[in-house]
């Protein structure tokens, strides 16, 4: 398996008991909001990194771009944590680092589109971006 990213942009995140969590307001690659400039009271973003056991992650770096306006600048060092095997788990499944991101409020000035970066060990990872519109515009940069 080579490295990947997926996201989740939802409009809350919440930890349920017994470990679970919950997605509210999950979206699809793509937001329209009324008009701009737009406020959102809440809005979240999981970022799940995943990796072969055998060749875990040293040094890890996410950035959360609106347009061209910093949101998020995250730097991580998940080698310092215990391997899957010094944690005796499966290690024939991927390892999987989450971050999860809250911005409350989010304002939206002008229609954009929101990029998630991500790089690790140096490699940039491929991540799709999220394009927030308005309700009859196709058109965003």
């Amino acid at each position: 398996m080579s490295r990947s990213v997926f996201t989740i942009f939802s409009d809350d995140i919440r930890q349920e008991m017994g470990g679970k969590i919950t997605y509210v307001g999950t979206y699809t690659g793509s937001m329209q909001v009324p008009e701009f400039p737009a406020t959102l009271p809440k809005f979240c973003i999981s970022i799940f990194c995943c990796f072969d056991s055998e060749k875990p992650v040293e040094s890890l770096h996410m950035k959360v771009l609106l347009g061209e306006q910093v949101l998020a600048d995250e730097r991580f060092s998940p080698g310092d944590q215990p391997s899957k095997q010094e944690r005796n788990m499966d290690t024939e499944h991927p390892e999987v680092i989450q971050a999860n991101l809250f911005f409350t409020p989010l304002q939206i000035p002008e229609p954009c589109t929101l990029r998630v970066e991500v790089n690790a060990d140096g490699e940039d990872l491929q991540v799709f971006p999220f394009k927030i519109s308005t309700m009859n515009d196709e058109n965003v940069q």
